[in-house]
C-alpha cells in the first residue's frame, strides 16, 4: 500500500460557500471535510466500497471545528486530513486542518466516526473494524486540536427556539439527514442582526440518533461555558461566549452542540 498517512487537496473558496461577510460558512466546511474524508478512506482501502460489501457505512459521531481565521471568497486553501486509528470504544479518529497559501493554519478540526450497518441501523461491533487493520499502520498520530471531542452536558433551563422538518434536501444516500445539515439548521435559527455582529469561533456537534425524511426536529437553546482549551491563555477569551443547542424528535435526543461566538 502506498503511503497515504496525510491526504491533501488544494482548492479555491467559491461564491456559494460564503456568508454575508464573504467568509467560509461552517456548513460548507463540513461538506469539504466529509468529501475529503471519503476520498482518503477509499485510498486507505476502508472506504465506502469496502464497507458496503457488508452493508456497513461510516457515520460521523462527533466533530469539533475551530476557526483560527476565516477563509474568504476566492482564497486559495490547502485542505488536509489524516486518520489516527481507533479508540477502545470502536470510534475511528480523524483530524483535519485548512491552511492558506502561506502555510498558516486557518481551521483545525477533530472528529470521531462509527461504522453503522444499513440493514439493522445499529453500530457495528469491534470485529467489524478488521477491514481497517492494514490501514492503521498509516495512522498519523498528530492532533489538530489539543483535546478530542467529549460528551456534552445538557444545561438546565434550556428553551425551545425552532422546529425543522427533515426535507428531501437534507437526506443523503444513507437515508438519513446528512451530518453537515445540523449546523445549518442551528445557524438558520439565529437572528440576522446577531449574525452581523458575531461569528462562530468554534463549534462541536455530537450526533446521538439519526434523523430521517419527515422527522420534525425541535431545537432548543441554553447557556454554556467557553471550552477550557479555547479560553486558556487566549487573549480573545473576554470577547467570546458559548451557547448550547440540541434537537429532539419523538422523545429522542438527536444531536447536541456547543457553539462559541466572537464579535466579528
Amino acid at each position: 500500500m502506498e503511503n497515504y498517512s496525510l491526504y491533501t487537496e488544494e482548492r479555491k473558496i467559491s461564491w456559494h460557500e460564503i456568508d454575508l461577510r464573504q467568509h467560509l460558512r461552517p456548513y460548507d466546511f463540513m461538506n469539504m471535510a466529509q468529501a475529503i474524508a471519503t476520498v482518503h478512506a477509499s485510498l486507505l482501502k476502508f472506504g465506502y466500497d469496502e464497507l458496503i460489501k457488508d452493508d456497513d457505512v461510516w457515520v460521523l459521531s462527533r466533530i469539533k471545528v475551530r476557526f483560527l481565521k476565516y477563509p474568504k471568497w476566492r482564497d486559495n486553501i490547502i485542505l488536509r486530513t489524516w486518520h489516527k486509528g481507533t479508540t477502545v470504544s470502536i470510534m475511528g479518529l480523524r483530524d483535519f486542518d485548512v491552511l492558506n497559501d502561506k502555510g498558516e493554519t486557518l481551521i483545525a478540526a477533530t472528529s470521531s466516526w462509527l461504522i453503522m450497518n444499513l440493514e439493522t441501523r445499529r453500530i457495528a461491533r469491534q470485529d467489524s473494524m478488521e477491514i481497517c487493520r492494514d490501514a492503521f499502520s498509516q495512522a498519523r498520530l498528530v492532533d489538530a486540536l489539543g483535546k478530542p471531542c467529549e460528551k456534552i452536558r445538557e444545561p438546565k433551563g434550556k428553551k425551545y427556539i425552532s422546529v425543522h422538518k427533515v426535507l428531501y434536501s437534507d437526506v443523503d444516500f444513507n437515508m438519513h439527514a446528512n451530518n453537515a445539515k445540523y449546523i445549518q439548521w442551528i445557524m438558520d435559527c439565529m437572528d440576522m442582526e446577531f449574525l452581523k455582529t458575531y461569528s462562530v469561533k468554534e463549534f462541536q456537534l455530537n450526533y446521538i440518533n439519526e434523523s430521517k425524511l419527515g422527522d420534525e426536529i425541535k431545537i432548543y437553546e441554553g447557556t454554556a461555558g467557553i471550552p477550557s482549551d479555547l479560553s486558556e491563555s487566549n487573549p480573545e477569551a473576554t470577547e467570546m461566549f458559548s451557547r448550547y443547542f440540541d434537537g429532539e424528535s419523538n422523545g429522542k435526543k438527536i444531536f447536541q452542540s456547543i457553539i462559541t461566538f466572537i464579535k466579528a
